[in-house]
């Protein structure tokens, strides 16, 4: 089932990649990110900082690609992630 994003983004004439799904919220004094489709991954690694430290940026992968990824209390690095994930979907879908 597509995302809500993603068809309205169809219905605008606008890829896939431009609707890459992304939340982001504070709670108790901690930023939290999320970005892109975590579903049918099958790993996940902590690639800065550690989860027992409260900051961290984790990606998801399928099939060594990445395909989402957590940021708690990494904006910076997990814009960079952001937009490689945009990036990406974009090339797969031949969008500019």
């Amino acid at each position: 089932m597509k995302s809500v994003a993603v068809v309205g983004a169809s219905l605008a004439g606008l890829s896939a990649a431009r609707a890459l799904r992304a939340q982001g919220f504070d709670q108790y004094g901690v930023r939290i990110q999320f970005a892109g489709y975590a579903a049918g991954a099958d790993s996940v690694t902590v690639e800065e900082g550690a989860a027992d430290e409260g900051s961290f940026l984790a990606v998801y992968r399928r099939a060594e690609r990445p395909v989402a990824v957590l940021g708690v209390n990494r904006t910076r690095p997990f814009m960079r992630w952001r937009r490689q994930l945009a990036a990406a979907a974009a090339q797969r879908d031949g969008s500019p």
